[in-house]
Parts: structure tokens; C-alpha cells; sequence
């Protein structure tokens, strides 16, 4: 088996485990299981990073608050109102990502 079938074999096993885990969860929880509840699993079992949350949030918002604001300067200010973020912090999003933001191009079931 190469590399690329191992590495499609196992996201398909973490996808098997990670539902049947999140069935158990959201029984334990009383929550419906949706994609709410599957985030909110994937966050509080630190799947998802805190920073990755950021900046995809900074990465979502910043267009629209673009457009409605004089500026860059003034855009990354209203940013870091509403994100836990210093301005400093998404410029350094911004200039990294913001071009480069686009889904990978891993075969994913």
C-alpha cells in the first residue's frame, strides 16, 4: 500500500471514530448531532486550535470589513475590536494567509 492509500485509509478511519465518538458525546450531552454539535466536539477536544479559529474568523471577516472601511489600517482596528487578536497579530494573518487561503488538496472521503 503507498504512502497517499495509507494516508486516505487512515482519514477514513478518523472519520469512522470521530462519528462514533461524537454520537457518545452528544447522547452524553443531550445534543442533536449536527455539524454544531461537531464542531463544538472538535474544539473542546482540542482538535481545532484556538489560533486556527482565529484566523479563520480574521480570515472570513476581513474581506467585509474591508468594504466597509476607509482603510486597511482601519479595517485591521475593527478587527482586533471584535477578535481576540492585537492588530499586529492580523497583519501577520493577513500578509501569511489571506492569498494562500484555500482548501488543501488532500483526497479526503
Amino acid at each position: 500500500m503507498s504512502k497517499a492509500e495509507r494516508q486516505q485509509d487512515t482519514n477514513f478511519k478518523f472519520c469512522e471514530m470521530l462519528g462514533a465518538e461524537l454520537g457518545e458525546w452528544c447522547e452524553l450531552k443531550r445534543l442533536e448531532k449536527n455539524e454544531v454539535s461537531l464542531i463544538a466536539y472538535l474544539v473542546k477536544h482540542n482538535l481545532i486550535r484556538q489560533s486556527v479559529i482565529n484566523k479563520y474568523v480574521c480570515l472570513q471577516l476581513y474581506p467585509e470589513i474591508l468594504k466597509e472601511s476607509k482603510s486597511k489600517e482601519q479595517a485591521i482596528f475593527t478587527l482586533s475590536e471584535i477578535l481576540p487578536l492585537e492588530p499586529r497579530q492580523i497583519w501577520t494573518i493577513l500578509n501569511n494567509y489571506y492569498i494562500k487561503f484555500k482548501p488543501n488538496s488532500f483526497k479526503f472521503p
